[in-house]
């Protein structure tokens, strides 16, 4: 016959209130302040190894996230002395064609060609709604000179608008637009220094501006706008 020596196995109660003590003791130093925090993970991290198997999910779960807390992203950066917000962005422009027939109105050449190319320009724009297509541009030529060609990419059913000033000396300047068939499709002959006129293109192609002098002599600028 065999007889057991030594104690029997420690009853499942005693065993539970022992596990919850320790998770209470645990819990404890927590609530209360009286561990640092690496202290307070050791505890539930030494909690977990005795008491593995034998814990209840929540104690498990609870203990798992004490060692593991859940990442928590950093607060927002938050300016203490923020850029007031900026004007708002200018509207987008709109072309009104209607304002071609008092584009110009009340403009005399000051004898500053350049200036006042950007200026006539500046001024159609405004009325208009145009925006730049080419930079200012200029050439020499006088009465006895022959005309200047210059090529200009257009595209269909897009609006041109063409100014050309010149400078002191010269008393009278032309312009004309020749299409890709060397066809005449605009042009301004007054009897002044500084033509201007608009075209829309019928076609995409390679367009030629003339300027011609046809009084005195001198430096002329010119500048192509277009409809946005």
């Amino acid at each position: 016959m065999l007889v057991a020596c030594g104690p029997g196995p420690e009853p499942k109660s005693a065993q539970r209130d022992r596990i919850s003590n320790e998770f209470d003791n645990c819990r404890n130093l927590e609530r209360y302040d009286q561990g640092s925090e690496s202290e307070i993970r050791d505890c539930w991290r030494a909690f977990l190894q005795q008491y593995s198997g034998r814990l209840t999910n929540a104690q498990e779960a609870y203990a798992v996230e004490r060692i593991n807390p859940p990442a928590t992203e950093p607060p927002p950066i938050v300016d203490p002395d923020p850029e007031p917000p900026g004007p708002p962005p200018p509207p987008p422009r709109v072309c009104n064609p209607e304002g071609w027939s008092s584009c110009g109105r009340g403009f005399s050449p000051s004898g500053n060609s350049e200036s006042d190319v950007i200026k006539l320009g500046q001024s159609c724009s405004d009325i208009v709604g145009l925006i730049p297509f080419s930079t200012v541009r200029s050439k020499s030529q006088d009465a006895a000179g022959d005309r200047d060609l210059f090529t200009i990419d257009m595209e269909k059913d897009k609006c041109y608008y063409f100014f050309a000033v010149g400078g002191r000396g010269i008393q009278e300047l032309h312009a004309t637009l020749y299409n890709p068939d060397n066809e005449k499709v605009a042009r301004d002959s007054a009897n002044d220094e500084w033509p201007a006129f608009r075209h829309c293109a019928a076609v995409t192609g390679t367009f030629r501006y003339s300027l011609s002098v046809m009084r005195g002599g001198g430096t002329y600028h010119y500048q192509v706008w277009q409809c946005p």
